[in-house]
């Protein structure tokens, strides 16, 4: 570029007449470059259509040369300069000022930009947060920013703007420099209104600045969508208590995060009612937009046998409302609904006048004579009945009644649950003790000392603490320093020992964390770890590595914890994995300390998990069958590797095998089954029933509950010690006890040696093999193995026993072993046995090397063709030596195949075999030689 210098000593343009703002002086030495003074600097930065003008025409003047830039900005300069006429086209809008005067200087804008968020607003308008960049010079020398909408085309309107704005004729807002933020560095931010009605599609706006800075950012207007319109609002499970008031569940989808949502039921507001803690009016939704919460109205209002209609109205959705069809209540004197006991039911929430016209289990009717009529409260009770015997575990209680003639069913929450008499209590040594501290709750075994730790859910006096017992007199030795999380006691609740660091952890649920304490010093003050797992449950304690996991009764986490440093080392997430999703929350723990396999089940999830916590935390996850029954307790068999989960709703154990992943059994237990514990000595399992009053005892081996042991109020917890004693735990309003339950029976231990006196003639068995007499080396087919199936089994050879399978898996009903090289040639058994060493059944197997086939040869007596070669034997007649078992003798032509494929041997002469041979061979010779010739 060429600067032309121009012979003046001062000029100055007066823009006045047309133009608003008064007298703008521009001064400009001598010395000024003439180039400088360009249209482009001396167009008014709000001269929108000039701008526009400009920005078409860059392309054009790049392709006819800077000279003739040059002379068409010379011309309107020199105009300027010898007229000093005012210039409309670029005057600013009215009310604009820039002050008395302006000093031109050299500007150069470098990288204007800008952008805008949210870049998306509805047809209602919305704020809009603008970042910009760029802006050369001092900032103090601009003073402000103008702000035009779809370049002036757009009406700011009238509405308020952000504070600092200026609003003017609606073209445009002038904000100060100030309130834009204005940096030396040529950044800014400032926020604007954007007003509604605007239509939908693009829309730019245009930031003014001195200069000819103009940056354009474009932002988007869409339809409003009507607020909740997306909103869903779902019934589950409808539940009507004792008292007749009734819960509806309900779960609320798409819902705008952060609104207010309140129950109505009968145009009258209601309450939220949570499984927990006290009801609220109102509940807030999440940032998920989804929630969940049990509407509760009062006893009454929703009488059995009508339709009725429960709304969620929200301040910011639009109200969404449920069906739901009311129920009656039903409520027993009995403390568990099971098999043999007798008591009285009360059926209420009825209309009154009522009809109760059956009432019990499917297929029987206990009630006897004409129908019951509810009275003026809704409500009739029934005479004694006596749950028969023979009634299906599990089965639901239900029943029917009608109302103005019309008939109505419905099935109650009460289900049969397993006998709950005491049964072979005198099988085992029993003790139990009254301790002076309230909600007893779990209890944990140092293996190194003996000594019991309990733990204690008590929110009153000793809340806190927990209890050293002498595992003998069940004594409290000593009681340990109290744990607060701010200043308050801190009830604790699952148990673990770490006998590698001396530690016990307790979880404090209610704070989301652990307390450790020193085993060695019980006095000194806990190690708090609060906030570290989420209503933390149960803790097992890896004695190898020292480190400790802890269950989330409210998350689908294992959080893990290191004794040496007493710190949270890692979260093992459980419902990470796809496909199980829905495992939560996490309940009991297990860990088998010979294999750092951990095991575990989620409450409502439907499945266990085996968590190897020594290879990477690795998961193998079981399913517990379609339905949901309240998982709670683990306990594993390393010797049968059977899992055994206490299932509370459905009163029973559910055995899985975690080899072949499948449901052995469900075993009854008692009511409300919450925990289990498996003992390697007696080969029993023992479950606390929590409803049902009792500790079930269970033989790991047959898979039957064989013991049932009355303890009175909510047994919540049971524990075996390497020795074979099961210490429990009960939270009873007539005192807290600790149970210490032996059994009589001898100790079984680990594993039975297997010999051939092992097989008697009463454990014999029905098992099949599919040969009696094989050689060394070959493999037999057991059958008659239904009662195993995905389970593992042990195969022995005696005389002198062998293992020939080792936790073989059973599949459908078979397993195949293999006789071993060196059995010796005799007569034997093939012994199966559990994992224990008990003895399932046994066959005679003959182990021979004279046999090819374990059979058979022809039929007849030698003379025959002998057709068959898998029959019994033939001595045969004449000069041969008579082997049955291939077919041989005398004269006997045409012999048989034999068992193995190959042909039986005849009794015919070799010699003339010898010369057919012969000839045949040499024709073969001559007709080689002949083809040679031929080719030749």
């Amino acid at each position: 570029m060429v600067s032309i210098p121009v012979p003046l000593v001062v000029a100055v343009i007066r823009v006045n007449g047309d133009d608003p703002l008064g007298e703008q002086r521009m001064s400009m030495r001598s010395s000024l470059p003439f180039h400088l003074l360009s249209w482009r600097t001396l167009r008014h930065p709000l001269n929108e259509e000039n701008m526009a003008n400009s920005q078409k025409a860059t392309t054009q003047k790049r392709r006819s040369g800077s000279k003739a830039a040059y002379a068409a900005a010379s011309t309107v300069v020199g105009l300027g300069l010898v007229f000093g006429a005012g210039a409309p086209a670029l005057a600013a809008p009215a009310g604009a000022s820039f002050g008395e005067a302006a000093v031109v200087a050299p500007l150069e804008v470098s990288a204007p930009s800008v952008s805008v968020d949210p870049s998306q607003v509805t047809t209602d308008g919305g704020t809009i947060h603008i970042t910009g960049a760029g802006v050369a010079g001092a900032a103090a020398a601009r003073g402000w920013f103008a702000v035009k909408l779809d370049k002036g085309s757009g009406s700011w309107g009238t509405g308020a703007q952000p504070a600092g704005s200026v609003e003017s004729n609606g073209n445009y807002i002038q904000v100060t420099n100030e309130s834009a933020n204005l940096t030396d560095d040529g950044e800014y931010s400032f926020d604007v209104v954007i007003p509604a009605g605007f239509t939908e599609g693009d829309h730019t706006l245009h930031i003014l600045g001195d200069g000819g800075y103009a940056p354009t950012a474009t932002f988007t207007v869409v339809k409003k969508q009507e607020q909740g319109a997306d909103a869903t609002l779902t019934a589950g499970a409808v539940t009507v208590a004792a008292d007749g008031s009734t819960t509806v569940a309900v779960t609320g989808q798409g819902y705008t995060p952060g609104a207010v949502v309140t129950p109505y039921f009968d145009g009258e507001a209601v309450t939220f009612k949570p499984a927990r803690g006290a009801a609220t009016a109102t509940l807030t939704v999440p940032d998920s937009g989804s929630f969940s919460g049990n509407i509760a109205i009062a006893a009454g209002k929703a009488p059995a046998g009508s339709s009725y209609t429960a709304t969620v109205k929200s301040d910011k959705d639009i109200d969404q409302s449920v069906e739901f069809t009311a129920a009656p209540s039903v409520s027993s004197s009995l403390a568990t609904v099971s098999l043999n006991q007798t008591g009285t039911f009360t059926i209420g929430n009825l209309p009154a006048g009522a009809q109760l016209t059956a009432f019990g289990v499917e297929g029987e009717n206990w009630i006897e004579g004409a129908p019951l009529t509810a009275d003026e409260s809704g409500s009739v009770t029934t005479s004694e009945i006596t749950i028969p015997a023979d009634a299906t575990v599990n089965a639901p209680v239900i029943g029917s009644f009608t109302v103005d003639g019309q008939a109505h069913a419905f099935t109650s929450s009460l289900k049969i649950a397993p006998d709950n008499s005491a049964q072979n209590e005198e099988g085992y040594d029993i003790a139990s003790t009254v301790i002076e501290q309230g909600s007893l709750y779990q209890v944990a075994i140092d293996e190194t000392t003996g000594y019991l730790y309990v733990s204690s859910s008590a929110t009153g006096e000793g809340a806190g603490s927990i209890l050293k017992l002498d595992p003998k007199t069940l004594e409290v030795v000593e009681k340990s320093s109290i744990s607060q999380v701010d200043g308050t006691a801190d009830p604790v609740f699952g148990l673990g020992i770490d006998s590698k660091n001396k530690l016990v952890y307790g979880t404090s649920t209610r704070d989301n964390g652990v307390v450790i304490w020193d085993l060695n010093n019980l006095q000194a003050a806990p190690t708090v770890l609060a906030d570290t797992s989420t209503h933390s449950r149960d803790v097992a304690v890896d004695q190898t590595t020292g480190l400790a996991y802890v269950s989330s009764s409210a998350g689908s986490t294992v959080t893990v914890f290191d004794g040496a440093t007493k710190a949270k080392v890692g979260t093992i997430d459980l419902a990470a994995t796809p496909g199980h999703e829905s495992f939560t929350p996490v309940m009991s723990l297990d860990l088998d300390q010979a294999t750092g396999k951990l095991y575990t089940v989620s409450l409502h999830g439907k499945e266990a998990v085996e968590i190897d916590v020594r290879n990477n935390n690795s998961l193998r996850y079981f399913s517990l069958g379609e339905t949901d029954n309240s998982a709670s307790g683990v306990a594993y068999d390393p010797v049968t590797h059977n899992l055994f989960v206490a299932n509370q709703t459905s009163n029973d154990l559910t055995v899985v095998n975690v080899i072949s992943g499948q449901i052995i059994k469900t075993i009854p237990v008692g009511s409300g089954a919450l925990n289990v514990a498996y003992d390697p000595v007696h080969r029993l399992v023992y479950t606390a029933n929590r409803t049902g009053g009792t500790f079930s005892v269970v033989d790991a081996e047959t898979l039957t509950r064989i013991g049932n042991i009355e303890a009175g109020q909510n047994p919540n917890h049971i524990e075996v010690s390497a020795a074979g004693v099961a210490y429990g735990t009960t939270k009873d309003s007539a005192g807290n006890r600790v149970f210490a339950i032996t059994s009589k029976a001898d100790a079984k231990g680990a594993h039975t040696a297997v010999t051939e006196e092992s097989a008697t003639a009463d454990n014999k068995g029905s098992i099949v093999l599919d040969k009696s007499t094989v050689k060394p080396g070959d493999t037999v087919k057991v059958s008659g193995l239904d009662a195993l199936n995905g389970q593992q089994a042990d195969a022995y050879v005696a005389s002198d026993p062998a293992l020939v399978a080792d936790d073989a898996t059973v599949a459908d009903g078979t397993l195949t072993v293999t006789v071993p090289e060196g059995t010796t040639e005799d007569q034997h058994k093939l012994i199966i046995t559990n994992t224990y060493g008990t003895v399932f059944g046994w066959a005679d197997l003959t182990v021979s090397t004279d046999t090819d086939d374990n059979g058979g040869s022809g039929n007849g007596d030698g003379s025959d063709n002998g057709t068959d070669g898998n029959g019994g034997s033939d001595n045969g007649t004449g000069n041969g030596t008579g082997n049955g078992d291939n077919g041989t003798g005398g004269t006997t032509t045409g012999g048989a195949a034999n068992g193995d494929g190959t042909l039986a041997r005849t009794g015919a002469d070799s010699s003339l075999l010898l010369v057919a041979g012969g000839a045949a061979a040499a024709i073969a010779a001559g007709m080689i030689l002949a083809a040679r010739r031929r080719q030749h």
